[in-house]
């Protein structure tokens, strides 16, 4: 049962792009957008360093 796939319920991510023309397919206009957040992102606080500041800040109490 594991190792059987069944078929996907809905249609496939893609399915409606022509693959034999790929040129004029419309690109990212600009990486900036993407660069900026993913540095927002990353000056950001991950929660598991935020969870063990606030149980140490707990223990302390």
């Amino acid at each position: 049962v594991l190792g059987h796939r069944s078929r996907p319920l809905g249609p496939m991510p893609n399915e409606d792009i022509d693959w034999s023309q790929l040129d004029s397919l419309e690109k990212y206009r600009s990486y900036t957008r993407y660069l900026r957040a993913a540095e927002e992102a990353d000056r950001k606080d991950v929660w598991w360093k935020t969870y063990r500041k606030y149980r140490e800040e707990e223990r302390k109490e």
